[in-house]
């Protein structure tokens, strides 16, 4: 079938309601296939006469699953999607909807997994399966403040297109990108993928404990693996397009406010990650709204959501917090050959010499030779970043590592 064949199938359906059935078999393709997997989503138009009865799925979904909503609902409310964390892979987007989805937080996210990959991988299902994600019917604690959000990191990567239509659909959306320095996080995503492909995993499925076993540890040690592969990776499409923050951030900077788009540094979730949830808490409730059209009933829903947003933030456990989740750090058996001292690298070629702190490395083990190769290819989009920031600005910036 052709691509606008496929889109126009897509657009029939949300038409129709579609409540959605099993994945499409274009779908299951682009999960195993890491070429495809960024393909697909360009392949995709704007909904145009569609995007109403798209955006009604999907507030009659939540109305449906949402359990205790406090908000005073008006008989036309519909209920909004009101943010998304839209990455950087590898950079602690699993800490945070860990914590965000907890039953104290006043957000709520999908019950059942963290990525739902809506508007890349399922778009075929509808707008009513993605407003069925948000299901808090199972929990007997979580208080819905139909603050409604998801976590997919792969979202940076979404085309022009598709960050439009996004836009038309929920215009008032808050959004969440966590930046963290390229050379770890190049490092990180690569090791990770490695592991996926020896454990026979699709592109996007998570390692568990089942299918994590030291025999996989061990056929992914970073020593049995030269320069010559990881620069390979690094500069492969899929890498590369998540290296590009500053592509990515603009894209959706041409479509939402720069007041609706909060960026984070990765390091700040190992400095002061209490601080982190209440940033992200704080940015998404400022800017949403009830949407009854009343104001008396949006002065108390506020109200609410501010209070419950206080007591989230005051109870948070500083020492749960600062448990690392899902970190992939490759360390070798033969950890001497891998053992990097800042100084070492800093010293390796004065002539394009970066700094590197001690306390930034202490918990990598990546070849001294290995680091100057990823911050020589890394550079330019290290440097694009760092300028927009200042443009928009913020007072911090990527290190070079």
């Amino acid at each position: 079938m052709s691509n606008r064949g496929k889109f126009s199938n897509l657009v029939s359906q949300l038409k129709r309601s579609a409540e959605g059935g099993s994945s499409s078999e274009s779908n299951k393709k682009a999960r195993s296939d890491e070429g495809e997997t960024l393909k697909t989503v360009s392949d995709f138009r704007p909904i145009a006469s569609g995007i109403a009865v798209a955006a009604h799925d999907f507030s009659r979904a939540l109305r449906r699953t949402s359990s205790k909503v406090t908000c005073d609902r008006a008989p036309n409310e519909n209920p909004e999607l009101k943010f998304l964390i839209i990455g950087a892979q590898k950079s602690g987007t699993t800490w945070l909807h860990t914590h965000l989805s907890s039953d104290n937080s006043p957000l709520t996210l999908p019950s059942k997994t963290k990525e739902v990959h809506f508007f890349d991988w399922n778009r075929s299902r509808g707008m009513h399966w993605y407003g069925n994600q948000f299901n808090t019917n199972g929990s007997n604690h979580k208080v819905d403040h139909g603050l409604y959000g998801e976590v997919t990191p792969d979202y940076i990567t979404l085309d022009e297109e598709c960050v439009r239509e996004i836009s038309t659909l929920f215009p008032k959306l808050r959004i969440i990108f966590v930046a963290r320095d390229l050379v770890p996080r190049t490092y990180a995503a690569i090791w990770m993928e490695l592991k996926q492909k020896l454990s026979g995993l699709d592109a996007g499925d998570f390692l568990s404990k089942n299918n994590s076993s030291w025999e996989i540890n061990e056929l992914a040690d970073p020593i049995k693996y030269d320069d010559n592969y990881w620069m390979e990776r690094a500069k492969f499409s899929t890498h590369v397009v998540r290296s590009d923050y500053a592509t990515g951030v603009r894209r959706w900077l041409r479509y939402f406010k720069k007041d609706q788009v909060l960026i984070l540094p990765f390091r700040s979730i190992i400095e002061d990650p209490a601080n982190v949830i209440k940033l992200v808490t704080k940015h998404v409730v400022e800017g949403s709204t009830c949407g009854v059209g009343d104001t008396i009933a949006e002065k108390r829903w506020k109200q609410r959501v501010i209070a419950a947003m206080g007591r989230y933030v005051g109870g948070l456990d500083e020492k749960k917090l600062k448990v690392r989740i899902n970190e992939s750090v490759p360390q070798s058996k033969n950890n001497d050959l891998f053992k990097t001292d800042a100084t070492e690298v800093n010293n390796l070629e004065p002539k394009n010499k970066m700094t590197v702190s001690s306390k930034e490395m202490n918990n990598y083990a990546i070849r001294p030779s290995l680091i100057l190769k990823f911050q020589e290819f890394l550079r330019q989009y290290e440097s694009d970043f760092n300028a927009l920031l200042k443009d928009l600005g913020y007072n911090w910036k990527l290190h070079s590592w």
